[in-house]
């Protein structure tokens, strides 16, 4: 080791050890450290198609997210609802329309929870805020039907 190099170290060594721990922490804890959060995860199946415009009753609470997301669709079914409980760090399953669907809730960072969804093949990590939805659309199936998950996490 040269001697530049070794000065150049010790000081970085020195700068980290010299640092505040509260700058350090800025962030807050990461997500690994908050063991035992609990989430609950919402999923209603939709199934979307470019049929006549209807959009079913039972989504009237989602139908304005419709038109930004997927204005190239114009009919909206409800399919199912399914609800989720998510411990840190436990995975768990639910059927949906004979495909299994996991979730595993991964932790929060500055109040963004993050969640790795796992279902037809695809996998994903959806970062939302306590309350947020997201939406995962999946493959076209018969008749140009498309079935989508609208997800919901809540903190409990």
């Amino acid at each position: 080791m040269t001697r530049n190099t070794f000065i150049v170290t010790a000081l970085l060594a020195l700068v980290g050890l010299v640092t505040p721990a509260s700058a350090r922490d800025a962030d807050g804890p990461p997500p690994s450290l908050q063991k035992g959060e609990r989430v609950a995860l919402s999923v209603t199946v939709i199934e979307m198609s470019n049929g006549a415009p209807m959009v079913d009753p039972k989504l009237k609470a989602l139908a304005r997210h419709f038109k930004q997301s997927f204005k190239n669709y114009k009919t909206f079914k409800h399919v199912a609802s399914h609800a989720m409980r998510l411990v840190q760090g436990k995975p768990a399953a639910q059927s949906v329309r004979g495909k299994r669907l996991e979730a595993e809730y991964l932790g929060r960072k500055d109040n963004v929870m993050r969640v790795q969804v796992k279902f037809d093949g695809a996998r994903m990590t959806m970062k939302v805020r306590d309350g947020g939805l997201w939406f995962h659309a999946g493959r076209r199936g018969k008749g140009g039907t498309v079935t989508v998950l609208a997800l919901r996490a809540r903190r409990q």
